[in-house]
């Protein structure tokens, strides 16, 4: 099968980047791979993988946006693939669609927050995204909608009336070689002395790339609350300004509690040196990092607002939150594992095997499946 995926970074830096990534390097196994992308990492080049560099207005940024999807769509006009698979939002029309979000439901979250609404109508991003989801989704510029989890999937068929034939829910997967328990063996104690924290702390990690949409105040909050006594510290891993968050730390006098840690990329390590991961999003239409969390042994306490809750047997393989914005229940959900180490490893255990069921192999043959489904249509 000659089979083209549509990125406009093809790199494992971001969510759906990382996505096509892993997708189209398992697709290059058994079939000829192109990528239509603005920029790539020359160190995932792989053979049987053809990129074809596409051109984007570098600045600003919704330019950026609007020009890789009008001269992406103007290359794939001359090419010739069995079919063409497409993120949401950097597309035009594909084969296969994969929703990885829903802008619309985003904006109607924000929309309840004046400044918010202001900040949507003066930024044209907004409404530039807005369009390229509502054309994309119109009836025949696509055959398939791979939705990553039925909440997305849902929000289409709400602001949009997809039909739910049209729709197929195949959760994003997850590099059970790179994230594994195994890696505590090698990371645990190396990582935990780097950033000066004692071997009886009980770290509890974030990690966002958005502070404030994925929960961290009510984190910092529930942090402030008692834990009897137990010697909790936080570990906040991400690329956001965490200056805004400096003022409230010193007000909840947890400033000893707290390390912010700035954008890695060997987040392997932190999941090895940490004892539970906490994700009190707001909105989440999946979350690589609670899957990557579960496949490294790690319990997760998250929101049922994240897409990846839907893989998460409350009590089970994971603690779920049923308002994300309530520091006392954050801070009874973490107690929970803080004061009982069997439980925490028999929860992370749990989800560590739960995600044997969701690597990126198994995904893929999910993806291929519906692609020869397609091709035998015609």
């Amino acid at each position: 099968m000659n089979i083209a995926f549509i990125t406009r970074s093809y790199s494992k830096k971001g969510g759906v980047s990382r996505c096509v990534v892993e997708l189209a390097e398992k697709f290059s196994r058994d079939h000829q791979v192109h990528i239509y992308t603005g920029q790539w990492d020359s160190g995932l080049d792989k053979a049987n993988i053809v990129f074809h560099q596409v051109k984007m207005i570098p600045w600003p940024f919704f330019l950026k946006v609007l020009s890789f999807v009008l001269f992406c769509g103007q290359k794939l006009k001359h090419s010739s693939h069995d079919l063409i698979v497409g993120p949401l939002g950097d597309a035009f029309q594909a084969d296969i669609l994969v929703a990885h979000s829903c802008h619309r439901s985003w904006v109607e979250m924000k929309k309840k927050n004046w400044l918010e609404l202001l900040k949507y109508w003066i930024n044209p991003l907004h409404q530039i995204a807005l369009f390229l989801e509502r054309s994309a989704l119109q009836k025949g510029k696509y055959k398939k909608i791979i939705s990553i989890s039925r909440l997305t999937g849902n929000d289409l068929s709400k602001y949009y009336h997809v039909p739910a034939e049209d729709i197929t829910v195949i959760y994003n997967g997850v590099n059970i070689e790179e994230f594994t328990p195994i890696n505590v063996n090698s990371s645990r104690q190396d990582l935990r002395h780097e950033l000066g924290f004692s071997d009886t702390d009980i770290l509890l990690l974030f990690a966002a790339n958005e502070f404030k949409r994925k929960g961290l105040r009510t984190l910092l909050e529930a942090v402030a609350l008692p834990m009897q006594n137990a010697p909790v510290k936080l570990l906040i891993v991400g690329g956001d300004n965490p200056d805004p968050y400096m003022v409230l730390i010193k007000k909840l006098d947890i400033k000893a509690q707290v390390s912010f840690c700035g954008l890695r990329q060997d987040m392997h390590r932190f999941y090895a040196a940490s004892d539970i991961f906490v994700l009190p999003t707001k909105l989440e239409p999946f979350g690589l990092v609670i899957t990557e969390a579960m496949a490294s042994g790690l319990p997760v306490v998250t929101s049922r607002l994240a897409g990846a809750a839907e893989l998460i047997t409350d009590g089970e393989t994971g603690l779920l939150l049923q308002n994300p914005e309530n520091p006392g229940e954050l801070q009874d959900k973490i107690l929970k594992l803080v004061k009982d180490v069997d439980y925490r490893k028999k929860i992370g255990s749990n989800a560590a095997a739960i995600m044997q069921q969701y690597s990126w192999e198994k995904i893929k043959i999910e993806y291929e499946n519906i692609c020869e489904v397609l091709r035998s249509k015609g």
